[in-house]
């Protein structure tokens, strides 16, 4: 009888990239996996049961449900649990502590970091305690799991105790298929300039527009690919001649619109919620060399340190929007500098960076926490 596997999150949608369609999908071949999540109705898809718990109506609602879920995840009786959520920790140790259960914790990103950028209203004048108690709070749960999974090998420095495996955001090898191995820019055609993922003031994409605009050749465009809850940058999007705006599309037909651009960007600022960065754990980063583009990324040393190691893209200051465009401009007019990063960044998926490799090494945990008494 195959063992029983319960992910549980109550912020993530039911069919997160991460969560569902890689770690819950790839320990499926192995075992009986449920996912219990936010969405209103419960089904399956490929080889997972889906437990619906609706998402949560607001943040009171959201701390409650670090209690109020543990009866529900002990009625599937589930031979390990891992959560995705930061305050799931509290949960977590519960059903360790308290339960027994062999228990995961995937750290998603260095949360310390992204908590430092965070806004907390009436609480801001205690946020350094905050900060301080979460980070005391995070290491001592983390260190009594029975198996961390880290996004990022920065993140995964917090973790002393407890068997832990380095998982980055990376694409399935189908995800690039069939990618042609050679790809010349035609200077008779639009030039693509791409960034997919999250709308947000701290991820550049107000510098990225007063960049595209100051590029001198006209045929050079940058394509927005998310979907935007700010009425300021949207308007942006749409009132610029140089930017199309897509909104967002469904996972399923990233690929195919990928594959129509030439440069992909990540121009994050630096905060503390991004210069951490290894890499590792931004997947447009790894989607864009996947399919044969280039990309552009901020200058924030462990990033300078990773186009080094793997190639396939540069880094610019992403404040500077002259210097942005100059770099388009730079990556335009050299084509030898092109064809050489596109073929660095698909080697870098097909070789390393590929989520069939940290499939591997999922597996491979998970039978060995299970076969712990």
């Amino acid at each position: 009888m195959r063992k029983k596997i319960c992910h549980f999150t109550i912020v993530h949608k039911p069919e997160d990239t991460r969560i569902f369609h890689k770690e819950c999908k790839s320990l499926a071949k192995e075992y009986d996996v449920t996912l219990v999540t936010t969405c209103d109705n419960s089904y399956e898809k490929d080889g997972v049961k889906i437990v619906g718990i609706g998402y949560p109506k607001s943040t009171a609602d959201r701390v409650k449900r670090i209690f109020s879920i543990i009866p529900l995840l002990r009625r599937q009786k589930a031979d390990a649990y891992h959560f995705h959520d930061p305050e799931l920790i509290i949960t977590g140790f519960l059903l360790k502590k308290l339960y027994g259960k062999k228990v995961v914790y995937d750290v998603h990103e260095h949360y310390t970091s992204k908590f430092k950028v965070k806004k907390l209203g009436k609480f801001s004048g205690v946020k350094n305690t905050l900060i301080k108690a979460w980070t005391w709070m995070e290491k001592w749960m983390g260190n009594q799991f029975d198996l961390v999974v880290a996004a990022d090998s920065f993140t995964a420095l917090q973790f002393t105790k407890p068997p832990l495996i380095i998982v980055p955001n990376v694409p399935t090898l189908d995800f690039i298929r069939d990618v042609p191995a050679e790809r010349t820019i035609n200077y008779d055609e639009e030039f693509r300039v791409v960034y997919l993922g999250t709308i947000h003031e701290l991820r550049g994409l107000r510098t990225a527009v007063e960049a595209i605009e100051k590029v001198k050749h006209p045929n050079i465009r940058l394509h927005i690919i998310g979907e935007s809850r700010y009425p300021e940058l949207t308007k942006l999007f749409n009132e610029s001649k140089r930017v199309t705006y897509h909104g967002g599309i469904p996972w399923q037909t990233v690929n195919d619109e990928l594959r129509k651009c030439h440069l992909g960007i990540c121009l994050l600022h630096p905060v503390p919620a991004f210069t951490y960065s290894t890499g590792e754990n931004i997947v447009k980063l790894f989607e864009y060399a996947g399919v044969g583009i280039p990309y552009l990324l901020s200058n924030f040393d462990k990033l300078n340190d990773f186009v080094s190691i793997n190639g396939g893209g540069l880094t610019v200051d992403p404040m500077d929007a002259d210097k942005i465009a100059e770099t388009i401009e730079q990556v335009y007019d050299d084509q030898p500098l092109y064809v050489r990063l596109r073929k660095e960044g698909i080697a870098m998926v097909k070789d390393k960076y590929n989520w069939e490799n940290q499939e591997k090494k999922l597996l491979e945990a998970y039978a060995m926490m299970l076969a712990k008494k």
